[in-house]
């Protein structure tokens, strides 16, 4: 039956869409139930990339404004692409869900071939398939808006394609057009996000343990590429290499110029182990390890593809450690996300051919350490739902966004439509709103991002920037200006909004204020939010100061 009907071989990848997609249309459906009927994305974070794709389609400026260019967004390919699309029909809110969802069904059926070809029976691609939709999980980073998952589907294709062009006995040029589909993965990876670049690294280098330098070189080259391209582009308009939103969290080279080598070992191997003793990624990197000896004693052969996963993902999981989940963790544990997705396809196939065909009294053991290596996540699955039984994170983070950020967007496209405005989230307020935005945390605005990153963040760097970009009122949350001597004395608060902090998943803050930077502005600010207030949702109480 399964040769008349070929399409019945793929009965796990099937099964595992029509799981998700059950997932997804209840967490969807329960969203739009609690905001009104309206679309909503889990975090502000996607409407950056919809607001710059917004702008560079209609205006053709690649900024969260449509009045200068800003290097806000990691992802040039997910904000390309959201571009193109909005070129071709227009900016549609539900975009990036619909991608996402196509990435998704991607992702599913790039990891049954993944596991195919490395020979994992039905049954493990069944169970590996369903780990990779709840574990991810699959429904948050759609609920999310943005580029993760398309992250993912190209983590799994260029790891698939790398490990068998390393594992070849008798190995093709990349030059050779069966192998440029590996460039084009690379150069698409570090497009979307530049941790790709850890995974192309990886690979890098193990081709050059094979002697294949030529390949390696070319590889690197090609995959930085887009990173080097966006980079320029960024510098001839002003702003610095790397676009802000990592600008903000790197700082390797303050870090590390004139280190000693105490100091490298701190930051190389005590920091990421101290973080790796409470992480998500320890459990399946210890797994990697001893999975690694098992086949490399199996195999005995150095150039084997299942030892080149391991390494890869070990590797991955360290640098991604290093560089990414710490300080900066995530919300929703997307950053972690293409990791977890890695882990559940790499570990099983890189011992694939040594997996049982069914399960007997004999292969039982073989199943129960398939299950173990999946259990490995369970302990964030339970700080994730633990106190969230028939509403995810991701649906009430859906919700926090509509409090707020969609609140605060309807007001300021209300009452300030091309205004200067000063603000700390800048996503929903600049899709839905015509600002002429200053942005106080650094994302849109270089001058912050700038002092920051020169350690010269303070009281007078908010005033200086604000009053020479004639700023009106500020949409900010207070807690994060203190450590640098809070806001100007002269400004004045005019209201509060607050929600239920007990419900706050991904919000900077629970309570967003409202200053006039100069008194002229504060009685029209307080008139308008006295206005608005009929039109909040019950949830957020409001005070205004008299």
């Amino acid at each position: 039956m399964v040769k008349r009907f070929p399409l019945l071989s793929w009965w796990p990848a099937l099964a595992a869409l029509v799981v998700l997609l059950l997932i997804v249309g209840r967490s969807l459906a329960w969203s739009l139930q609690l905001n009104d009927g309206q679309l909503v994305y889990a975090l502000d974070d996607a409407y950056i990339h919809m607001s710059i794709a917004k702008n560079m389609a209609q205006h053709g400026v690649w900024g969260v404004t449509q009045y200068a260019y800003t290097s806000a967004s990691s992802s040039p390919l997910w904000t390309g692409l959201l571009a193109l699309i909005y070129f071709l029909i227009e900016p549609l809110e539900e975009i990036p869900l619909l991608l996402n969802l196509l990435f998704a069904v991607g992702v599913i059926f790039a990891g049954e071939r993944f596991l195919r070809r490395r020979q994992v029976p039905a049954l493990y691609r069944f169970i590996l398939l369903i780990a990779v939709v709840a574990l991810t999980p699959l429904e948050t980073l759609i609920l999310a808006g943005m580029e993760h998952i398309l992250q993912i589907l190209l983590v799994i294709l260029f790891v698939d394609e790398a490990a068998d062009f390393f594992a070849r006995p008798v190995q093709p040029r990349l030059t050779s057009s069966a192998s440029l589909r590996l460039l084009v993965l690379g150069a698409l990876l570090v497009a979307t996000r530049y941790e790709g670049l850890f995974l192309v690294a990886l690979f890098c280098l193990l081709f050059a343990l094979r002697l294949r330098l030529i390949d390696a070189l070319l590889l690197g080259i090609v995959s930085a590429a887009p990173m080097v391209i966006y980079g320029l582009i960024a510098l001839a308009n002003g702003w610095e290499f790397l676009p802000t939103s990592l600008l903000l969290k790197t700082s390797v080279s303050q870090q590390l110029a004139g280190a000693s080598l105490g100091e490298l070992r701190v930051y190389f191997i005590d920091q990421p182990l101290g973080v790796l003793a409470d992480h998500v990624m320890t459990l399946p990197l210890v797994a990697s390890f001893f999975l690694f000896l098992f086949v490399y004693e199996k195999r005995r052969s150095p150039w084997d593809g299942g030892l080149a996963l391991l390494v890869a993902f070990m590797g991955a999981v360290y640098l991604n450690v290093r560089f990414v989940s710490w300080p900066f963790a995530g919300p929703l544990g997307r950053y972690e996300a293409y990791l977890i997705a890695l882990g559940l396809l790499a570990l099983p196939a890189s011992v694939g051919a040594f997996l049982p065909r069914r399960v007997t009294l004999f292969s039982l053991p073989a199943y129960l350490i398939t299950f173990i290596m999946l259990l490995f996540v369970l302990r964030d699955v339970y700080v994730r739902y633990r106190t969230l039984i028939f509403v995810t994170p991701a649906v009430t983070a859906t919700e926090n966004i509509y409090w707020q950020q969609m609140q605060m967007a309807r007001f300021l496209d209300a009452y300030y439509p091309g205004a200067v405005v000063a603000a700390n989230d800048i996503g929903a307020i600049n899709y839905f709103a015509d600002l002429r935005l200053v942005d106080l945390y650094g994302l849109g605005t270089i001058e912050i991002a700038r002092a920051k990153q020169s350690n010269t963040y303070s009281t007078e760097t908010l005033r200086q920037v604000t009053t020479e970009q004639g700023a009106q009122i500020a949409v900010i949350y207070e807690p994060w200006y203190e450590p640098y001597g809070g806001v100007p004395p002269e400004w004045m608060l005019v209201g509060r909004w607050a929600l239920p902090p007990e419900k706050n998943v991904v919000l900077g803050y629970h309570e967003v204020s409202f200053y006039a930077i100069d008194p002229l502005y504060a009685d029209p600010l307080r008139e308008h939010l006295r206005e608005f207030a009929d039109q909040l949702p019950e949830s957020v109480q409001i005070a205004l100061r008299e």
